[in-house]
């Protein structure tokens, strides 16, 4: 094949994410002696992302040459800095991060990171522990004039939990209520905040309740959280709730619950006496009998002797 029948294999597999395609098309061109050119890799990079192939991004973009780094640009720069911000290794995170203040103090507007990459250097801050750098950089999103979204918001939001400003957090989760609710890891975090830290298990249980009303997916552990925490307060109003909501949500998971944390409904309750009343009527009614001197003495007394009979003829 040509180096164009490469070039618009690879568009094609990165229009459509087909990542393993893409990657193919580029390792195939190596092989016959073609140089990768910077379309290729673009495509390659928009080709994983869509996939969510972080490990396969970051790799790549090791193979790349200084020169053909410098070209990264939108979309395909956001998705390098993304890939290291998903890694597992803190030093990536940080190369991540590198990168993108490179691109960013950079003054030409065509050079500049753009929302993507953004929210994957918010990523990387947070999971670098690197709180008080989120919200400057948010800010200068806004500035930059840039929307935030749920990532956006998501990143911001952790931050003020993990920094202890968890009622700010809590704030802005219950203004943007509607915008978080595909997402439950910030409702996760500020529950288990009152939950362990706080001990203020009624708060807890009021984010549970929120979390529940407007996130459509939950975990098995969600439930068990939300059962094991109502139990702790002293009215059991909110504990049937879950329940409630439990066998219309998730009714394939009840049977899974920990015994402790299913209390018996009214209906077990009076299964379990109809059960003790249907038990004791089926026991034998023990009568008294009595003891066999008392009964020969009565048979004796109503015996008529011969000498009787005899005396009256």
């Amino acid at each position: 094949m040509t180096q164009s029948t490469y070039h618009s294999l690879a568009i094609c597999a990165g229009k459509t994410g087909k990542w393993e395609l893409a990657l193919d098309a580029m390792n195939t061109m190596q092989k016959e002696g073609f140089e990768p050119t910077p379309t290729i890799f673009n495509s390659v990079f928009s080709a994983c992302a869509k996939g969510k192939q972080w490990e396969t991004v970051v790799s790549v973009y090791e193979a790349m040459s200084e020169e053909l780094r410098e070209s990264l640009r939108g979309v395909y720069l956001g998705a390098v800095v993304m890939g290291h911000a998903k890694s597992e290794s803190e030093a990536l995170k940080l190369r991540g991060l590198e990168i993108f203040y490179k691109y960013k103090a950079r003054r030409s507007k065509d050079e500049q990171p753009n929302f993507f990459a953004y929210n994957a250097a918010l990523i990387a801050l947070l999971e670098t522990n690197q709180l008080e750098k989120v919200h400057p950089l948010a800010n200068d999103m806004k500035k930059q004039g840039m929307k935030w979204d749920t990532v956006t918001y998501q990143c911001l939001i952790l931050s003020y939990i993990r920094g202890g400003a968890v009622e700010t957090a809590v704030q802005m989760l219950q203004k943007n209520a509607k915008r978080m609710g595909k997402t439950t890891i910030c409702y996760r975090e500020a529950i288990d905040f009152y939950d362990e830290k706080r001990k203020n298990p009624r708060e807890a249980v009021r984010l549970t309740m929120q979390m529940m009303q407007v996130n459509k997916r939950l975990s098995r552990l969600d439930w068990h959280n939300a059962l094991r925490i109502a139990l702790q307060l002293p009215e059991r109003a909110p504990y049937w709730n879950f329940r409630k909501w439990m066998d219309i949500r998730a009714k394939s998971i009840v049977k899974d619950v920990p015994p402790h944390l299913m209390l018996p409904t009214h209906a077990d309750q009076h299964r379990a006496l109809l059960q003790e009343d249907e038990s004791s009527e089926g026991k034998p009614v023990v009568k008294h009998v009595q003891d066999d001197y008392h009964s020969r003495k009565r048979q004796l007394n109503r015996r008529k002797t011969d000498f009787d009979e005899e005396k009256f003829l």
